[in-house]
Order: structure tokens, then sequence, then C-alpha cells
């Protein structure tokens, strides 16, 4: 079997180093050994310093990239030898990682030596994500002399080796859970209880999707936004991972940088769903990871995250910063008694594991020992891997998933289910909207995926866009406390948006109201939900618990008609008509629009079935809008173009 030189990754303080193993190719000679980093020579080393980053540094230096494959490539396969500081020094051989990432994105990890855990079969401890679409990379190194991570310097072409100090507990602060929208996909009206879609890959585990928001400054210290989000993701997927949770991982589904940077503080939590609405709708995250520059305002620390909840707020400067947040966002705490059972972290006097000191790459397992023989964790004041396996489903369906898990997937563009919190206490008994007409004799929730919520999308009522119709809603028992919120999802993207609430009352049932149907709701099924909470502190979620004890969330299903539909691959719509070619296409397709059509536009892609399998918010460019079909299956989908004058249809063939 042929075998490799190993390649010196790093080069600096004009010292070239090249380090061989002592073995020969198959043809006798070793090949000539390339430097993928090059000594730096900076005339003005203080134009790049970052104070920001340097509060958060043990030491750093400065190293130069040097492609080592053909047409300036990069190659992790091949052996490398890690020269990070001269005292550190490690050889790794890096193996890509067969999830799916991000369009352009590469994840390599290995292991190199760590004598605390060598012992252990599965650890990892250096993972490399290289961005093709930008020929940069961000890297992680962690051992028993610390964190080290590779950061580019954005508009250099330099590279940043830090040797980070830890990020602790003392640094994190836990905000109260959220009452956040779960957001999710589609329209079709399938039944979410039938089990035939469920979040999980194709080897059956649970997949938490993540958004990735940077304010500017924070995405300008990261040299790489999309390499430096993938990188924090990883950071929670090789603790658990290490951990041995095979139940769930992260996956980051989008990237982006706008919004406003008042530091790390409990307010961002808040206002990052809105600075990045668009985006969030879009993608159904499970997950939302913000990352800000410090401001030191009142309030701030290293990170915020929710306990339980679905955002974190993280100080770009800290490279392990996620992955403590990340735990609190699972129900975790610090160190017991922080929690007064197993959710916590771990600190055995020798190493302290995520979220209790946060200084090794582990969360606490009390099935998992060290090279002393002492555990990370115990069974009832320290099982964090227990609490990550407990959580994965409820994590995994905040947001039922828009970006498909793999090449084919027919389970994009699912609704929410809904959360629920307590026991069974009033229900609702009655549901009537024009023709649909449901009462309930022996009222109980139905659902065995969710308690709480009762799937009756088998009943149905057809509606004409324009037409008006009362929706009545009566529950077995109801108090001065209860609210009854009700959302048709008109646009049928599944995201049930607050210009969507149909019914919204307190107090004593029945409730009633009339419903006038949107002139430009999307044609065919679309998704009635019923909610009926008690307590008046928080406005009934779609899709979240509300913090509230009792009450019941139904689903029936709204037929639309009256929109026009395709003739011969186009519609001849009042103002104009949408064209689509190349149609049939392979991939990528051009629509072309009236003149008339200006601003935004929210383009629904819908299969055979009626689902939404693609959405996207855009504004036409010369009369055109460019749409990507290359990760959906062959088959035959109609383009809905809403506009402010409007909606256009044209079907298009994917081949």
């Amino acid at each position: 079997m042929p075998r490799y030189p190993l390649l010196s990754l790093f080069r600096s303080g004009g010292l070239v180093t090249a380090l061989f193993l002592s073995i020969i190719g198959a043809h006798g000679q070793a090949p000539v050994p390339h430097q993928l980093f090059d000594h730096v020579v900076v005339v003005n080393e203080a134009a790049l310093h970052s104070d920001i980053l340097a509060n958060a540094e043990l030491r750093m230096r400065l190293v130069q990239l040097v492609p080592n494959a053909a047409g300036d490539a990069i190659d992790l396969s091949v052996p490398l030898d890690l020269e990070l500081f001269p005292d550190v020094r490690y050889t790794v051989q890096l193996r890509p990682d067969q999830r799916s990432a991000l369009a352009g994105l590469e994840v390599w990890k290995g292991r190199v030596g760590d004598a605390r855990f060598d012992h252990l079969p599965r650890y990892v401890n250096t993972v490399f994500v290289l961005n093709r679409g930008t020929g940069r990379l961000v890297a992680n190194i962690e051992t028993e002399k610390g964190f080290f991570q590779v950061l580019p310097v954005a508009g250099t072409g330099l590279y940043r080796v830090r040797h980070c100090k830890p990020f602790d507990g003392t640094q994190c602060r836990v905000a109260m859970p959220q009452g956040r929208s779960r957001g999710g996909g589609g329209t079709g009206v399938p039944s979410l209880c039938d089990g035939a879609c469920r979040e999980v890959d194709p080897q059956g585990r649970y997949v938490v999707d993540v958004f990735a928001g940077y304010s500017p400054g924070a995405a300008l210290l990261a040299g790489d936004v999309e390499a430096h989000a993938q990188a924090n993701i990883e950071t929670v997927n090789t603790g658990l991972a290490n951990s041995q949770v095979d139940t769930l991982f992260l996956r980051l589904v989008g990237t982006g940088v706008g919004g406003e940077n008042p530091g790390i503080v409990t307010s961002v939590l808040d206002d990052g769903w809105d600075w990045f609405a668009p985006q969030i709708e879009a993608l159904a995250p499970d997950l939302i990871a913000l990352f800000q520059t410090p401001t030191n305002d009142p309030g701030s620390a290293g990170g915020w995250g929710s306990m339980p909840g679905r955002a974190t707020v993280n100080g770009v400067e800290w490279p392990t910063v996620f992955r403590h947040e990340a735990g609190h966002n699972s129900g975790g705490n610090h160190c017991f008694p922080d929690n007064e059972n197993y959710r916590n972290g771990w600190d055995n006097t020798h190493w302290r594991t995520h979220m209790c000191g946060n200084d090794v790459n582990f969360y606490s397992t009390p099935l998992l020992q060290d090279d002393l023989g002492n555990a990370i964790g115990h069974p009832d004041q320290a099982d964090m891997a227990r609490n990550w396996n407990e959580m994965a489903f409820t994590m995994a369906t905040y947001g039922m998933h828009r970006v498909p898990f793999f090449a084919g997937d027919t389970c994009i563009g699912l609704p929410c289910l809904p959360e629920h919190w307590g026991g069974p206490i009033e229900y609702i008994s009655h549901v009537r909207f024009n023709e649909l007409d449901n009462w309930q004799t022996d009222p109980a929730w139905n659902c065995p995926m969710a308690i709480g919520y009762s799937d009756y999308t088998d009943l149905s009522t057809e509606v004409a866009a324009g037409s008006t119709h009362q929706l009545l809603v009566e529950s077995t028992t109801s108090w001065d406390e209860s609210t009854l919120r009700a959302w048709i999802d008109w646009d049928g993207n599944g995201a049930f948006a607050p210009d969507e609430v149909v019914l919204d009352q307190s107090g004593h049932g029945p409730w009633a109201t009339q419903v006038t149907v949107p002139a430009d709701a999307a044609s065919g099924p679309v998704r009635l939900r019923i909610r009926l909470q008690y307590g008046l502190d928080q406005p009934a979620d779609p899709c979240s618990g509300s913090g509230y004890s009792s009450g019941e969330s139904e689903d029936y299903t709204v037929v639309v008609t009256g929109v026009q539909t395709a003739v011969d691959g186009q519609v001849y719509a009042p103002e104009g008509n949408l064209a689509a070619y190349p149609n049939p296409t392979f991939g990528q397709a051009t629509l072309e629009v009236p003149p008339n059509v200006q601003g935004s536009c929210m383009l629904y892609i819908r299969d055979l079935a009626g689902r939404c399998v693609r959405s996207v918010r855009s504004t036409p460019r010369s009369g055109r809008i460019h749409v990507d079909m290359a990760q959906l299956p062959a088959g035959s989908y109609t383009c809905e173009l809403h506009h402010a004058g409007g909606l256009l249809v044209a079907r298009l063939l994917k081949r």
C-alpha cells in the first residue's frame, strides 16, 4: 500500500519546517512535501491587531496560506503537520465528514495526541472547515495544551493562529425560555401524526437545523462567515460524538449578516428573530445562533442562552462559547446543583466538561472515564449526554425542515408540530367553518406524537378567494383567562404569520368571527390551526407552548379555489404572463416577469401534491428571477409568484 509524506501546514518566523514519515512511496520515492502556510512579513502588524480577539487569547501569530493542489486549491486529504506555535506541534490525518454541509463547505475531522483521552476510540479533537467558494478555512484543535483556532484575517489573505483562553460558566448568563413561533414549512396538509415524515436523516438521527446570524462587526472578525459558523456547529457535534450521543446532530442551514450590534445582551435573543426574519422564514431553523462583538453594556456577558430555548447570543471572539450556550438551549445548566438533577456539566477536579468549566470536548456523561479513571459525569448530578438524548425530538421539531436532508427528500415543507406543556383540562369540542362541521362527542387529543394536539386534516371545506365565512369554536370548558386563536396559512408556506391570524379572542367561549379569504391566497389545500390555552400573559402561539398548562391545538384543511392555474406551461394573468425557461430544466431556470411587477416578491415552488418544496423572497432584476431547482427531484412543479399586484403562475418540468 503506498504511503505518503507528512505535510507541514504552518510556517512562521522565517523557519521552514518539513516533516516526513519514515516511509517510501510505491515507486521508492517520497513526494516532495508542500507547506500550506508560509512565513509572513508584516510591516505594520499593529494595523491587523484586534483588541476584541486579543481579549480572548493567550497568544497569537500570523501565517499565510499557500495552496497545495492544482488550480490554487487546498487539499486536506493528505497527512498534515500542524505547527501552531514553536512549542505546539501535532500530526493529523483528517477524514471528510460524511454529513452534508452548506454548498461549498467541506468539513474534515481527525484527532491529534491528547494523553487524557487517547484511550477513547471515538475521540475527535481536530476540525477543519474549508469554504471552497472563498478558498478560506477555519480550524479548531483542542488538546491538554489548550484550545487553538486558525482564523482568516478578513481582506488580507492572512491567518491568525490563536491560543484561546477558556470560556467557562463565569462568562455565561442563562435566559428564561422564549415563546417564539416554531415556524415550519409547506402545504398539501399532510397528517403530522402518521409517522411517515420525521425530522431524522437516513440513519435515523434527529437533525437540529441552525441558522447563524452575524452583526457586520462580528462577520468581519469571523473572517469567513460560513466557515466560522460551521466550525461553531462542529464544536457541538464533536462534543456530542465524543460523549457517545448518537441520536442527534446539529446542521447549519444558512447564515446572514445584518441587524445591529448591542453586544452580548439578552435583547439580542429576541431581536435576532426580527433582524433575520426573511432567512428564518425561508429556512425554518430549530435554533438560531447570533454572533456579536462585545460592547460592555449593562447585562453583558461572553454568551447568553435560553434554557431551554431556541436562541443563543455568542461573543465572536470565543471559539467554544456556542457549544456551551447550545447546552443551555437543550435545558442544561452549569454545575450541580444549578439544576437539581442530572442536567448539568461536571468537574471531576481534573477536567471540566462543556457546561461546567468548558475545557474538554465533552458533554458530561458517567459512561466515560479519562486516563486517570475519573468519570466525566455523574448519573444523578451530571449527565448531559442523557439530556441531549431526551431532548432530541423536541429540538429537532421546533421547525420542520425546509432544506432537504437528502436528494429526493419528500418530507420538506411540512408545518410545525405544536408544543403543549400541560395536562388535559380543557378541550376544543366543536369547530365549524363553511361546510366543515366537527362535533366531537368525546373530545381528546388524538396525536401520539405531540401532547395536546389533534389532527383533523382529513376534514376539509372548499372556500373561494374573496368569499367570507363564519368560523365558530366551542370548548368543553372555558375561563375568564382562556385565549382562543386561529390561523389559516393563506400563502401556503407553512409558517403561520401574524397577518394570518383569523380569530383572536379571550374569555369564556364559544368564540366566533367572520373570515374573508384573501384574493391572493394560494390555491389548493392550506392548513387551519386552532389553539385554545389558559392564560393571558402571552398570546397563544401556533407552535410553541407559550408556557401554559392546559388547552388544545387542532388542525383542519381548507381548500382555496378561484385562483388561476397553469395552462401549457404558462399562466396569462390580467397584468401579463409568467414564462419559465429552459423548460424542462436540469437545474437552473429563469422566470420572465411582466415589466409592471416591481419590488419584493415571494416565489413558491410546489410539487404535484401541492406541497411547497421551496420558497424564496426575490426582487426581479431586468424582468427576470432566477430559480435553483438543482436539489429538487425530477418531476413537474408549479411556480407561484406573489407580488403587490396579484399572482403569476407557471409550470416547470425538472429533468
